[in-house]
């Protein structure tokens, strides 16, 4: 199926491009599926939503953003809050899942960056299962991406990582 409203000449413009829209599309679209009684994220538009919140000048962040560590690293034991002995890029401090809404969005890369390295990475793995982009693939298949990348077994997600991505 094509987009809402990409045959009027309307299509998300701001950021995404053609092919990045169309699998965000359809990433959403099995994520969020809908009917004509209940509307899923393809019929809500959310491609579009999440395009403009991509675009403009400010690379995509939207709350206040961390992108230098250290990072959290999160672990389901209550840990008492040790940083890591490096001084680097990589610098992390652990802190128990409880505590972990308080940190905020973190990353060295920015949204813009996550999108755009994110959707290659889900062609890559689609084209290593079934020699195709996420887009050309049967519902079924499309789904078996997602599951993999749910469940962090997805190859090739070098940051984001498989399962980060479908948080995302």
């Amino acid at each position: 199926g094509t987009m809402p409203g990409m045959g009027t000449g309307e299509r998300p413009s701001q950021f995404f491009n053609i092919h990045e829209a169309e699998t965000v599309d359809a990433l959403v679209s099995r994520i969020m599926p809908g009917t004509e009684d209940d509307p899923g994220a393809h019929e809500a538009g959310v491609v579009f939503y999440i395009d403009s919140a991509l675009g403009g000048t400010n690379l995509g962040y939207n709350l206040k953003t961390y992108t230098q560590g250290p990072f959290p690293v999160v672990s389901e034991e209550p840990t008492p809050v040790e940083r890591s002995s490096t001084r680097d890029i990589y610098d992390y401090v652990s802190v128990s899942s409880d505590l972990a809404s308080r940190y905020g969005y973190q990353s060295i890369l920015s949204p813009q960056e996550i999108y755009r390295r994110g959707i290659g990475f889900v062609d890559a793995y689609a084209q290593s299962l079934f020699q195709n982009d996420f887009i050309g693939l049967s519902p079924e298949q499309q789904d078996q991406v997602l599951t993999d990348m749910d469940g962090d077994t997805a190859t090739g997600f070098d940051g984001p990582g498989a399962k980060a991505f479908f948080t995302t």
